[in-house]
């Protein structure tokens, strides 16, 4: 009897994008250049197949239409030397191969259903892991900014909604975390203030609210001659005067915002925080 052979199942391809690009087969790092890597994640940006000349033209724009052919057709030959090939190529198109696992789109899923639906029973770690990161921020690629700026905006708004969604849960120490990743990433996002500040009055921690209301104002006015929302106001007046604080509510008065903000300007601006010193310099 002849013995069935054994099938091993074929090793996981997994491409990672957030914050570094890394390919990774059975675990292990596939070291690769730079123009096999950005002929995955353009590829990995599609809903399906490419032509070879867009993907050409669009990867290798400064220089002649044979020569980039030619470096396309280089760089595809030694992605399908790889085992299992991370490329698929039929003719003139070319797409990713289905098998391959792309972190930044569980994360785009993540953060549309949070969005969407609400965290509902998402696992708070690792959503606040999927979301921890921007897409391949050090790559300037003009055919990937606007894909990395609408990934930068799903992944600040579901950060929000996440951070809030934990203060009404009473999980603090999760929602400020939410709250701060929003704002390291774009600290000038007046609403990441108020989100940060509202998980620090849900906690109790009304110094914390009144002085990141001040951290906001400075970066407001000094790096967009800006001022601060009557939301925000609002948000000051019950940190002031109520402590803890739900959702949102409509703004008092501006002239008593103003008045309790006047009476609390000198212990909160002398503070250091965890977004940087008093100077008006944003965080990268």
């Amino acid at each position: 009897m002849v013995p069935t052979p054994v099938r091993r199942p074929r090793p996981t391809t997994e491409l990672r994008c957030l914050p570094t690009f890394e390919l990774r087969v059975g675990g292990v790092p596939v070291p690769l250049p730079h123009r096999a890597q950005r002929v995955l994640v353009f590829l990995a940006l599609r809903a399906g197949p490419a032509d070879r000349p867009e993907l050409a033209g669009t990867l290798w724009p400064d220089v002649p239409a044979s020569r980039a052919y030619s470096s396309l057709r280089s760089t595809l030959w030694g992605l399908s030397r790889l085992s299992p090939s991370p490329v698929i190529a039929v003719g003139s198109s070319v797409q990713i191969s289905p098998e391959v696992r792309v972190d930044l789109e569980g994360a785009r899923r993540l953060a549309q259903r949070i969005i969407e639906r609400g965290p509902g029973k998402v696992a708070t770690p690792a959503a606040l892991a999927a979301l921890r990161h921007d897409f391949l921020p050090s790559w300037s690629e003009e055919w990937l900014a606007a894909e990395q700026h609408h990934f930068r905006q799903l992944r600040l708004h579901a950060l929000e909604v996440l951070s809030r969604h934990l203060s009404e849960k009473g999980d603090h120490a999760l929602a400020v975390e939410a709250g701060l990743l929003a704002l390291a990433c774009e600290p000038l996002r007046e609403s990441a203030h108020r989100t940060l500040m509202l998980a620090h009055l849900a906690e109790g921690n009304r110094a914390e609210a009144i002085w990141q209301y001040h951290r906001a104002r400075e970066l407001l006015a000094n790096e967009l001659g800006l001022t601060p929302s009557p939301e925000m106001e609002a948000l000051l007046q019950r940190a002031l005067r109520d402590g803890p604080a739900g959702p949102e509510s409509p703004p008092a008065s501006g002239t008593e915002a103003a008045g309790h903000a006047n009476e609390s300007a000198s212990e909160p601006a002398a503070r250091n925080g965890v977004l940087g010193g008093g100077s008006g310099t944003t965080a990268g």
